[in-house]
Protein backbone atom coordinates (compact mmCIF):
# COMPACT_ATOMS: atom_id res chain seq x y z
CA UNK A 1 0.00 0.00 0.00
CA UNK A 2 1.45 3.47 -1.12
CA UNK A 3 2.25 5.54 2.03
CA UNK A 4 0.40 8.39 0.37
CA UNK A 5 -2.90 6.09 0.53
CA UNK A 6 -2.29 4.98 4.40
CA UNK A 7 -5.10 6.34 6.51
CA UNK A 8 -3.54 6.37 9.18
CA UNK A 9 -0.86 8.18 7.62
CA UNK A 10 -3.33 10.94 6.57
CA UNK A 11 -4.06 10.87 10.16
CA UNK A 12 -0.88 11.35 11.62
CA UNK A 13 -1.02 14.35 8.63
CA UNK A 14 -3.98 16.15 9.63
CA UNK A 15 -2.68 15.92 13.36
CA UNK A 16 0.44 17.57 12.29
CA UNK A 17 -1.63 20.42 10.69
CA UNK A 18 -3.46 20.78 14.00
CA UNK A 19 -2.83 23.94 16.25
CA UNK A 20 -2.14 23.28 20.00
CA UNK A 21 -5.47 24.37 20.81
CA UNK A 22 -6.85 21.99 18.87
CA UNK A 23 -4.88 19.32 20.13
CA UNK A 24 -5.77 19.78 23.21
CA UNK A 25 -9.43 20.07 22.72
CA UNK A 26 -9.19 16.64 21.01
CA UNK A 27 -7.18 15.20 24.15
CA UNK A 28 -10.52 16.65 25.60
CA UNK A 29 -13.03 14.62 23.43
CA UNK A 30 -11.12 11.26 24.00
CA UNK A 31 -10.86 11.94 27.75
CA UNK A 32 -15.20 12.11 27.42
CA UNK A 33 -15.25 9.51 25.07
CA UNK A 34 -13.44 6.84 27.61
CA UNK A 35 -15.86 8.29 30.63
CA UNK A 36 -18.50 7.50 28.29
CA UNK A 37 -17.75 3.74 27.83
CA UNK A 38 -16.95 3.49 31.72
CA UNK A 39 -20.79 4.46 31.97
CA UNK A 40 -21.42 2.11 29.28
CA UNK A 41 -20.12 -0.60 31.12
CA UNK A 42 -21.69 0.70 33.88
CA UNK A 43 -25.08 0.51 32.88
CA UNK A 44 -24.78 -2.93 31.64
CA UNK A 45 -23.19 -4.52 34.95
CA UNK A 46 -26.41 -2.78 36.41
CA UNK A 47 -28.81 -4.34 34.38
CA UNK A 48 -28.71 -7.65 35.91
CA UNK A 49 -29.09 -6.39 39.20
CA UNK A 50 -31.86 -4.12 38.39
CA UNK A 51 -33.55 -7.17 36.57
CA UNK A 52 -33.35 -9.55 39.52
CA UNK A 53 -34.65 -7.03 41.38
CA UNK A 54 -37.52 -6.28 39.90
CA UNK A 55 -38.20 -10.16 39.56
CA UNK A 56 -37.59 -11.15 43.02
CA UNK A 57 -38.38 -7.88 45.24
CA UNK A 58 -38.34 -9.88 48.52
CA UNK A 59 -34.84 -10.25 48.28
CA UNK A 60 -33.60 -8.73 51.42
CA UNK A 61 -35.54 -11.17 53.11
CA UNK A 62 -33.51 -14.00 52.06
CA UNK A 63 -29.77 -13.42 51.70
CA UNK A 64 -28.49 -16.29 50.00
CA UNK A 65 -25.15 -16.74 48.58
CA UNK A 66 -26.53 -15.60 44.88
CA UNK A 67 -27.68 -12.38 45.84
CA UNK A 68 -24.37 -11.82 47.91
CA UNK A 69 -22.79 -12.29 44.74
CA UNK A 70 -24.54 -10.22 42.48
CA UNK A 71 -24.61 -6.98 45.19
CA UNK A 72 -20.85 -7.99 46.86
CA UNK A 73 -19.92 -5.00 44.89
CA UNK A 74 -21.75 -2.32 46.48
CA UNK A 75 -22.99 -4.03 49.06
CA UNK A 76 -26.85 -2.73 48.41
CA UNK A 77 -28.58 -5.95 50.88
CA UNK A 78 -30.60 -4.21 52.48
CA UNK A 79 -34.32 -3.22 52.91
CA UNK A 80 -34.29 -0.06 49.89
CA UNK A 81 -32.52 -2.59 47.48
CA UNK A 82 -34.85 -1.58 44.71
CA UNK A 83 -35.29 1.63 45.41
CA UNK A 84 -31.49 2.02 45.18
CA UNK A 85 -30.50 0.11 42.59
CA UNK A 86 -33.49 1.80 40.40
CA UNK A 87 -32.44 4.72 41.48
CA UNK A 88 -28.73 4.64 40.22
CA UNK A 89 -29.92 2.63 37.63
CA UNK A 90 -31.66 5.62 36.36
CA UNK A 91 -29.15 8.28 37.18
CA UNK A 92 -26.03 5.94 35.11
CA UNK A 93 -28.49 5.81 31.97
CA UNK A 94 -29.23 9.55 32.28
CA UNK A 95 -25.65 10.48 32.77
CA UNK A 96 -25.10 8.27 29.92
CA UNK A 97 -27.41 10.00 27.31
CA UNK A 98 -26.04 13.00 28.78
CA UNK A 99 -22.44 12.29 27.89
CA UNK A 100 -23.15 10.88 24.57
CA UNK A 101 -24.86 13.98 23.44
CA UNK A 102 -21.95 15.68 25.16
CA UNK A 103 -19.70 13.90 22.89
CA UNK A 104 -21.74 14.08 19.76
CA UNK A 105 -22.24 17.85 20.29
CA UNK A 106 -18.31 18.43 21.08
CA UNK A 107 -17.00 16.72 18.41
CA UNK A 108 -19.46 18.11 15.70
CA UNK A 109 -18.18 21.74 17.10
CA UNK A 110 -14.44 20.17 17.31
CA UNK A 111 -14.25 19.15 13.78
CA UNK A 112 -16.12 22.85 12.41
CA UNK A 113 -13.50 24.38 13.97
CA UNK A 114 -10.68 22.21 13.09
CA UNK A 115 -12.15 22.81 9.56
CA UNK A 116 -12.39 26.33 9.55
CA UNK A 117 -8.99 26.16 10.41
CA UNK A 118 -7.90 24.19 7.75
CA UNK A 119 -9.72 26.03 5.31
CA UNK A 120 -8.22 29.37 6.57
CA UNK A 121 -4.79 28.02 6.44
CA UNK A 122 -5.47 26.56 2.97
CA UNK A 123 -7.25 30.22 1.79
CA UNK A 124 -3.50 31.66 3.33
CA UNK A 125 -1.68 29.88 1.51
CA UNK A 126 -3.50 30.57 -1.73
CA UNK A 127 -3.28 34.35 -0.90
CA UNK A 128 0.76 34.04 -0.27
CA UNK A 129 1.05 32.85 -3.75
CA UNK A 130 3.07 34.63 -6.30
CA UNK A 131 1.17 37.41 -8.53
CA UNK A 132 1.82 34.94 -11.64
CA UNK A 133 0.23 32.50 -9.98
CA UNK A 134 -2.90 34.16 -8.98
CA UNK A 135 -2.89 35.45 -13.24
CA UNK A 136 -2.86 31.83 -14.58
CA UNK A 137 -5.46 30.54 -12.28
CA UNK A 138 -9.12 31.66 -11.70
CA UNK A 139 -9.67 32.15 -8.54
CA UNK A 140 -13.47 30.66 -8.07
CA UNK A 141 -12.05 27.17 -9.03
CA UNK A 142 -9.56 27.82 -6.24
CA UNK A 143 -12.17 28.92 -3.75
CA UNK A 144 -14.54 26.17 -4.97
CA UNK A 145 -12.13 23.59 -4.75
CA UNK A 146 -10.98 24.57 -0.88
CA UNK A 147 -14.42 24.15 0.25
CA UNK A 148 -15.29 20.98 -1.47
CA UNK A 149 -12.10 19.52 0.34
CA UNK A 150 -12.65 21.40 3.17
CA UNK A 151 -16.46 19.82 3.24
CA UNK A 152 -14.71 16.28 2.63
CA UNK A 153 -12.45 16.61 5.46
CA UNK A 154 -14.64 17.62 7.73
CA UNK A 155 -16.75 14.55 6.68
CA UNK A 156 -14.33 11.95 7.01
CA UNK A 157 -13.36 13.78 10.85
CA UNK A 158 -16.73 13.02 11.51
CA UNK A 159 -16.71 9.32 10.74
CA UNK A 160 -13.37 9.55 12.39
CA UNK A 161 -14.62 10.79 16.01
CA UNK A 162 -17.55 8.30 15.59
CA UNK A 163 -15.75 5.27 14.73
CA UNK A 164 -13.16 6.21 17.40
CA UNK A 165 -16.60 6.64 19.88
CA UNK A 166 -17.47 3.17 18.88
CA UNK A 167 -14.19 1.42 19.28
CA UNK A 168 -13.47 2.88 22.92
CA UNK A 169 -17.08 1.69 23.96
CA UNK A 170 -16.52 -1.54 22.51
CA UNK A 171 -13.52 -2.26 24.27
CA UNK A 172 -14.69 -1.13 28.07
CA UNK A 173 -17.56 -3.11 26.90
CA UNK A 174 -15.36 -6.09 25.94
CA UNK A 175 -13.63 -5.90 28.85
CA UNK A 176 -16.23 -6.13 31.24
CA UNK A 177 -17.75 -8.70 29.68
CA UNK A 178 -14.16 -10.97 29.52
CA UNK A 179 -13.44 -9.94 33.13
CA UNK A 180 -17.16 -10.79 34.46
CA UNK A 181 -16.82 -14.62 32.41
CA UNK A 182 -13.64 -15.16 31.16
CA UNK A 183 -14.04 -18.92 30.13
Amino acid sequence: MDKKENLFFLIYKLWGYLTAKRKKQSFFLFIFMIITGAFELLTLALVMPFLFLLQNPNLSDNNTPHTKSIFGFVNLIDTNNLFIVSTLFIFVILTLGFLRLFVLWYGGQLTAKIGTDLGSQAYKRVLKQPYQFHLLNNSSTLISTINGHTEECIGAMVALLQLLTATVVLIFILSGLILLNPS
